[in-house]
């Protein structure tokens, strides 16, 4: 007898376990396999809390020195405006900073998720200031030595209600750092924002 070796597709359609308490899982799977929108429309009757998904990102990017002939600041030529959560889009921006951005997703079931996070903010270069998202500078260094410049939890949560539309929240306390406090003003920061699309 000659035996014609599996696709890919053929042996992870094979491997899936089709038992009676996990038929949505399988279900599911599939669904992922012909389809690719999101899964959790194959299982709308899923109430189940899924595990957190936790990450960790940390940037850098630099700054200028005027003391040098040569101009440091970093240019992101095309910088999206969500580049530190969706929220962040007034500054400060992907220039002259360092940062650590812990995150947390978890997922309720019916299409909804929640996301939080918290960023830290310092700046690269001591001799640069802070600048917004396009790339202006917004708080100039001044005579202040000190790199931090803020911090900002953030909470995110989204509804996909079916494949075509969603629904979305988002709320973020940005808190004053040495650097904004000692070049003034160095106020702490509200945020949020309510956010509707239609995806054809």
């Amino acid at each position: 007898m000659i035996r014609r070796p599996k696709g890919r597709h053929q042996a992870a359609m094979h491997r899936l376990p089709v038992e009676p308490n996990r038929t949505g899982a399988a279900i599911t799977a599939i669904a992922t396999f012909l389809d690719p929108e999101p899964a959790e429309f194959a299982n709308e009757g899923s109430q189940a809390l899924s595990r957190p998904r936790f990450s960790l990102k940390a940037d850098v990017s630099s700054g200028d020195n005027p003391t040098t002939n040569t101009l440091g600041t970093f240019n992101p030529i095309f910088p999206i405006g969500n580049y530190f959560g969706v929220i962040a889009d007034t500054g400060p921006g992907p220039v002259n900073f360092r940062d650590i951005h812990p995150r947390v997703l978890t997922e309720w079931g019916h299409g909804v998720t929640v996301s939080t996070d918290w960023i830290f903010y310092w700046r690269q270069s001591l001799q640069d200031g802070v600048y917004n998202v396009p790339g202006t500078l917004i708080r100039a260094s001044g005579n202040s030595n000190a790199r931090f410049v803020g911090q900002r939890p953030g909470i995110e949560a989204r509804w996909q209600v079916d494949r075509h539309i969603w629904a979305q929240a988002d709320y973020g306390i940005f808190y004053a750092g040495n650097f904004l406090k000692e070049t003034q003003p160095g106020r702490n920061l509200n945020y949020w924002a309510l956010w509707v699309g239609y995806k054809f």
